[in-house]
């Protein structure tokens, strides 16, 4: 898992926007491929402030499990689902180098339709808990929809967007925050399902255009 910090240019003279939220690594293939996925409305424009900077921030150990995290940050570019994401809030982060040797992989599942399921919402709701590693898992009641996982029961916080919400083990959502849902017709607390046929397709058209996204590329630790 990862924190995503993203820095918007604003009006000559004033300091640039920042908010930040989490994501993660998915699937051994893609990780190979230095990708992140995220929540679209985290890395997208807002208004006229488009995303200047993109920084993934990881916790990683040496060697030795015995010695204190170090904390690495590399920059990456990121192309966001189209459309608003009126029904999908999905972002793909190509990173400036690959990660797969300071995070393991996770592995994407659907989950039955209609049936409600008891999962684990991970991220990181602000810097110290980042920095401290803690406060970072969430139990969540959820209700498989025909384009969201609405949640019945618990709640993240803004800075878990686009963090992973997990079900044995795998990961079957991306935490989007409260959206609108249909047939419900009211604002709903909701995670984006990432293991149905048409978000697998579009979490792949979304990584091949990253792979084409130019930017310069800095990393620090």
């Amino acid at each position: 898992m990862v924190r995503v910090v993203c820095r918007r240019a604003r009006a000559a003279g004033a300091a640039a926007l920042t908010t930040a939220g989490s994501g993660f690594l998915l699937g051994r293939a893609q990780a190979e491929k230095r990708f992140v996925l995220t929540a679209a409305h985290v890395v997208a424009e807002r208004g006229n402030h488009a995303p200047m900077a993109i920084e993934v921030q990881l916790r990683m150990r040496t060697a030795s499990d015995t010695q204190p995290w170090h904390h690495v940050a590399i920059w990456g570019a990121s192309v966001v689902y189209p459309a608003q994401w009126a029904r999908c809030d999905l972002a793909a982060i190509r990173l400036s180098q690959s990660v797969a040797a300071l995070t393991h992989d996770m592995e994407a599942a659907e989950v039955a339709k209609g049936r409600p399921f008891d999962g684990l919402l991970y991220g990181y709701p602000n810097r110290n808990s980042f920095l401290r590693n803690n406060d970072m898992e969430r139990p969540i009641r959820a209700r498989p929809l025909t384009h969201w996982l609405q949640y019945l029961r618990g709640r993240g916080s803004d800075g878990m967007s686009g963090g992973p919400l997990c079900c044995d083990g795998y990961v079957v959502g991306v935490h989007t925050g409260t959206v609108y849902i249909e047939p419900v017709k009211k604002q709903q607390l909701a995670a984006t399902p990432i293991g149905t046929t048409p978000n697998r397709q579009t979490i792949g058209t979304l990584m091949e255009r990253a792979d084409h996204v130019a930017f310069r590329a800095r990393h620090r630790s």
